[in-house]
């Protein structure tokens, strides 16, 4: 969109804020009369209807329900909290409780979780649909609607209701923390010589972090790089432009159309080829992740590896309200360098590697409760405590909800190993450490099997190292 073009739209908006608070009359009606007759509702409403309405409510009522009309899930309003927030996203550091989520399948779906967080550690997992939160429904709410339940003031309770395939309803209840959304994260196989480069967002800073990191493999010498875009639900567009121009050596990086069909392509900048190239993407890989994977694939600069993305082929621009929020508005669609457009179909990897095992979860345990267990007593709750202790291959005995001599020395080896004072009995201590250790023991089992793809990554580049290392 062209910058004429931005302001005329502002203008258009801010006219309509105008007529709509002050009852302005315009001029002229340059909709054959569409602004007085919002006016004329809204006089109706102040005037007749039984209850309550600030006119600043009807304005952005209007707004919003403009926006609905285009039928355009990713443009809409953002009154003046909604936009600080968003603008703590492009900044990365909110109070929340550490997840990405974005419309799918008319749900709000988890796309990615932060490692460290308070998500992380209570288990909520990518793919899973948030149902409500401290008892309110988000059936039919917008994203905006569900960020703003989540997140608040770091300490604060927030719970959440998750409906998660193959298992149900699980509720969580978390401690919202400050979170800081670190854009991009590495580390060196150094055994295999490759450099592993991990982007989980686009934000303002990702494209110089990227460029330095990348910069840095090739002054060590490494002999491939993977890029790993899985669960990268998008951001700035500038961003993921500058990530591709460091991986692509030539060609076009995406071809930006506007909403009069003009199409500007931005190009790379030419460079010499790095070293062999991989980039990992999945379904929660959306957006900006795409133009990457794209430009990559497009070019031939690498090869893309994992499954279907996410089918996200729209670009938003934010225009700020004088009377205050903002406007989210698609103003463009974006195709790859080869003209495919992926709105809604993705783009297929060159090597499918299906991520290895459904999420897994530990079976239905009975409630630990909160009394003391010691030798011969009987209930739920041993039955729990036996549970939990034969997952964790603690050998508790049979799980009868009595506890033996077997559980008690099970106990006392589980206490002995993490740290804590060993006794025959086991207290809300012990209780605390074993529901730790049992999120711990499925996040390393979902690691092994999350790192299927990203052992077939290093398994092409040893093979195009080794190729080379003949020629």
């Amino acid at each position: 969109m062209t910058r004429r073009a931005t302001r005329v739209l502002v203008l258009i908006l801010a006219a309509a804020v105008l007529v709509l608070a002050g009852g302005v009359v315009l001029g002229a009606e340059p909709d054959g009369g569409g602004l007085t007759a919002v006016r004329d509702v809204m006089d109706l409403i102040r005037r007749e209807f039984p209850g309550k309405v600030s006119g600043a409510d009807l304005v952005r009522g209007a707004i919003r329900g403009m926006l609905e009309t285009l039928g355009d899930r990713y443009s809409y309003y953002m009154d003046p909290a909604e936009a600080t927030r968003f603008n703590e996203d492009i900044e990365g550091l909110f109070g929340g409780i550490g997840v990405v989520v974005e419309h799918k399948e008319d749900a709000i779906a988890v796309v990615s979780v932060l490692p460290g967080t308070p998500a992380d550690k209570a288990g909520i997992e990518p793919g899973d649909r948030l149902a409500a939160v401290d008892g309110q429904s988000l059936a039919g709410a917008s994203v905006e609607k569900a960020v703003r339940l989540i997140r608040g003031k770091p300490g604060t309770e927030v719970r959440l209701t998750v409906q998660r395939d193959g298992v149900g309803t699980l509720e969580f209840r978390l401690n919202r923390s400050e979170i800081h959304v670190p854009s991009v994260d590495t580390r060196y196989l150094a055994d295999k010589g490759i450099g592993y480069i991990q982007v989980s967002q686009f934000n303002a800073d990702t494209g110089r972090q990227f460029r330095f990191i990348y910069d840095r493999y090739l002054q060590i010498g490494a002999k491939g790089i993977i890029v790993d875009l899985r669960n990268n639900p998008g951001g700035l567009l500038d961003q993921a432009v500058e990530v591709a121009q460091t991986l692509v050596p030539k060609g076009a990086i995406v071809h930006i159309v506007d909403s009069r069909g003009n199409k500007t392509t931005i190009d790379t900048i030419p460079h010499e080829p790095g070293p062999p190239l991989v980039v990992l993407v999945n379904g929660g890989s959306a957006s900006a992740s795409e133009i990457v994977a794209g430009a990559v694939q497009d070019n031939k600069a690498g090869t893309v590896v994992g499954t279907r993305t996410f089918g996200k082929g729209s670009v938003q621009s934010l225009f700020p309200l004088p009377s205050g929020g903002s406007v989210r508005l698609t103003v463009a669609r974006y195709m790859t360098p080869a003209g495919r457009s992926i709105e809604g179909v993705g783009l297929e990897a060159d090597v499918v590697v299906e991520e290895a095992g459904p999420n897994e979860q530990p079976p239905k345990f009975a409630d630990l409760g909160s009394r003391s267990m010691r030798y011969g007593l009987v209930g739920l709750d041993v039955l729990g405590l036996q549970q939990r202790l034969n997952f964790l291959g603690y050998a508790a005995g049979p799980e009868d909800g009595v506890y033996s001599r077997k559980t008690a020395a099970a106990v006392r080896t589980f206490q002995q190993r993490a740290g804590l004072r060993v006794r025959t009995a086991a207290g809300p201590e012990t209780y605390a450490a074993l529901e730790k250790a049992v999120r711990d023991h499925l996040a390393q089992r979902r690691q092994a099997a999350a790192d299927v793809a990203l052992n077939r990554a290093i398994e092409i580049l040893s093979r195009q190292i080794t190729a080379a290392g003949r020629r």
